[in-house]
């Protein structure tokens, strides 16, 4: 699913509406901007989200956490391995 444009978005609401934003000043329209870049940043949380359920994928912070619900626990610390790698 792409996401969607202000453009594409303003042009889903009814001709009346469009007409009376017009006469308005395009209040709504400049509405459709604010809604659409709030739900790109939505799209973007849950794509992050998603990646985080895979450890080839995920954020460095989920990797210990994805280890945990599989049982792994870290040993000791060993010199010139980061926590981190996976």
């Amino acid at each position: 699913m792409s996401s969607l444009s202000p453009e594409s978005l303003y042009q889903l609401l009814p001709e009346v509406y469009r007409r009376r934003d017009e006469e308005q000043g395009f209040p709504l329209k400049a509405l459709m901007e604010i809604l659409a870049e709030q739900a790109g940043v939505v799209k973007h949380d849950i794509d992050r989200l998603y990646d985080n359920q895979f450890i080839d994928t995920c954020d460095e912070w989920a990797a210990a956490y994805l280890g945990e619900l599989v049982g792994y626990r870290f040993g000791p610390d060993i010199p010139g391995v980061s926590k981190g790698q996976r």
